[in-house]
């Protein structure tokens, strides 16, 4: 029990980006709010795990649906920022081949109670492919200093954390029994949480750095009370 709560404390850090998020949704450029409800989707997630553990034992099920959620905000955060922005059939299609990929493994092989390997590998590698290409446009086009950036250092935090919980994954695989690597596999196991907590330092940093949403100095509404006066 103490453990399980150390481990609640320790993963809702998620807390440090979504608190000034929050605060900030209202003002903040409306192409980074999926990625602030997210966050929001992301701590009742692990209220909802907390609570599962305690009293099933376990909190697959609740985090597989979570990842398939995690994933589709996140194609749409990259959506929303340019890949296939004009080409919004091809997003569908990209975004479907995923959702297909989990149903397949979630629930035609009712793999839902345990967990789903092929989908988080699949989705992490596409997460910072997405990650990387944003990084490149942002180098070339934008003109901002980069680490006041906080499209930037949003996807240095994708890309850090999605290439880790790959080799988090293949570190499941590892048997103790049959596999000399097992040590290394283990120190990669346990320093996840480490790894989460500082890329969601990373990720309130972001938040900070998110700029305001540019408001046009006359509105219709102005416009029209100004002839009334």
């Amino acid at each position: 029990m103490r453990r399980t709560l150390f481990l609640f404390i320790q993963s809702n850090s998620i807390l440090l980006p979504l608190i000034p998020g929050l605060l900030r949704f209202p003002y903040i450029e409306k192409s980074y709010r999926p990625f602030i409800l997210l966050l929001l989707i992301g701590f009742i997630n692990e209220i909802i795990s907390f609570i599962s553990i305690n009293i099933f034992k376990t909190n697959e099920v609740s985090s597989n649906l979570y990842l398939l959620v995690e994933a589709m905000f996140l194609f749409y955060q990259f959506h929303v920022w340019g890949f296939l922005k004009s080409k919004d059939k091809a997003f569908y299609l990209f975004t479907g081949v995923f959702a297909i990929m989990w149903i397949i493994e979630e629930i035609l092989f009712g793999q839902i109670t345990s967990n789903s390997r092929i989908f988080v590998i699949s989705y992490s590698f596409a997460v910072t492919l997405l990650g990387i290409n944003q990084i490149n446009y942002i180098i070339i086009h934008e003109d901002k200093k980069l680490l006041r950036n906080g499209r930037f250092i949003l996807c240095i935090g994708f890309i850090i954390f999605y290439i880790y919980q790959i080799l988090y994954e293949g570190a499941l695989y590892v048997n103790p029994y049959l596999d000399d690597n097992f040590e290394t596999s283990n120190l990669i196991i346990l320093f996840f949480g480490n790894l989460n907590f500082l890329v969601n330092i990373l990720y309130a940093i972001a938040v900070f750095l998110i700029p305001e949403e540019t408001k046009l100095p006359f509105t219709l509404e102005k416009l029209n009370n100004m002839e009334r006066g």
